[in-house]
């Protein structure tokens, strides 16, 4: 008959004590003729660690290339903010005081209905080229891409005291390049121009989701109000909310 401790090995490694055979050449011996007490602490302490030790190796892997794998598709600010303060330190809700940019096109809508849906696509890669190089210029985070319409936020993840300035230049710049490449791609002539939406406060961001879902939110007053200013803005103009624009006359004056 097998003793004590040598069952309780056997269940934790999944073995059938009939089976115990099938354990590390000499354990079985080791464990019948161990001279501890059953009630030793050390001796209960080794056989979880044994049983669980290869487990937790397995999980802390694995776990690990799952991150590596999906985290590539993460803006290149938010992999930053995981590698430096962790997953779990990162999805907790922070205050943020930050200029919020939103960039949509006028026209799309009738564009996108009178023409063909590859040229559409084509038509929008090198819109998002373009603003992906002007919002990398000021340390934009691109946020938010739906269809023409785009969110970028300033100062954050990365908190930065000038992100007022920082937005306002973003936004001109933007202007000026995107006219520029619907112009020299033929597309103004046929109806499109870009309007732009900016406004500055505070937002609480996070990251939320779980697993290969990971999204970095920001949710506040000038994300909403960046989107609908840039909806009422005319081709070429950068609309800034009424209580923002005293914020921003020094800054324009630059």
């Amino acid at each position: 008959m097998k003793s004590i401790p040598t069952l309780i090995i056997s269940s934790l490694f999944g073995i059938y004590p009939g089976l115990i055979i099938s354990m590390p050449m000499g354990m079985t011996s080791l464990v019948d003729n161990a001279q501890f007490s059953i009630g030793s602490l050390s001796f209960w302490l080794l056989v979880v660690m044994i049983a669980i030790l290869p487990v937790a190796v397995y999980w802390v892997l694995s776990k690990q290339k799952i991150d590596d794998r999906f985290l590539q598709f993460l803006a290149p600010q938010i992999r930053e903010l995981i590698s430096r303060q962790g997953l779990h330190s990162a999805m907790r809700e922070r205050q943020m005081n930050i200029t919020a940019v939103f960039c949509d096109l006028r026209g799309y809508t009738r564009f996108s209905e009178n023409t063909d849906s590859s040229q559409v696509m084509e038509m929008l890669r090198e819109y998002y080229a373009t603003i992906d190089w002007v919002a990398d210029r000021f340390g934009g985070l691109v946020k938010d891409r739906a269809g023409d319409g785009i969110l970028i936020l300033v100062g954050a993840p990365v908190s930065m005291a000038d992100h007022r300035k920082r937005g306002l230049r973003l936004a001109k710049a933007l202007r000026d390049e995107v006219s520029n490449y619907l112009v020299n791609a033929g597309y103004a002539q046929r109806g499109l121009g870009v309007g732009i939406g900016l406004a500055t406060g505070e937002v609480t961001v996070s990251i939320l989701g779980e697993g290969a879902r990971l999204e970095y939110t920001a949710v506040g007053r000038p994300v909403n109000l960046a989107a609908r200013l840039s909806g009422a803005a005319s081709h070429r103009e950068i609309r800034v909310a009424p209580l923002d624009c005293l914020l921003y006359t020094s800054d324009a004056a630059d």
